[in-house]
């Protein structure tokens, strides 16, 4: 297995289930899926996404037991409070302030190196296993009549 550094902010969105924005980053997502690639070994699709998620998220929890304290349980499930009360520019002001909040009552460094799953827990997701035999994205557009002058 392999450790990888990773802004803290990072690791607590995938701990806590609150995206939280990391610097150097323009989407919070592009941190989200940097951890989840390293951990699984390759860069996940997007609808491998869930999956990976819920595989790596026990082994985050494990490789950061403070993580899944009670009282860290606890102060995530005020944040979500808080937040579902917000509007959207509130809701971006106060997730920037979360991260440093967590590190200052958790004592939690700014980076921190997280290990690789171990070889092989990682399994590909087919389209058909993620989303079963449906089609995906249908689109039924108008027939084009042709111009007989053509």
């Amino acid at each position: 297995m392999s450790s990888k550094r990773f802004h803290i902010a990072e690791v607590l969105s995938i701990a806590t289930q609150i995206a939280l924005p990391s610097p150097g980053r323009e989407y919070v997502i592009e941190g989200i899926h940097a951890v989840l690639d390293h951990m699984c070994g390759r860069s996940i699709f997007t609808h491998e996404f869930p999956e990976a998620y819920a595989l790596c998220r026990p082994a985050l929890l494990k490789q950061f037991p403070i993580m899944s304290d009670p009282v860290f349980e606890w102060k995530t499930q005020m944040y979500r409070r808080e937040l579902s009360h917000m509007d959207d520019d509130d809701k971006l002001r106060q997730c920037e302030n979360i991260t440093f909040q967590m590190q200052v009552l958790f004592g939690l460094p700014e980076f921190v190196d997280v290990e690789a799953l171990p070889e092989g827990a990682w399994k590909s997701v087919s389209i058909e296993e993620a989303f079963g035999k449906k089609p995906v994205l249908r689109v039924d557009l108008p027939a084009v009549e042709e111009d007989q002058n053509g």
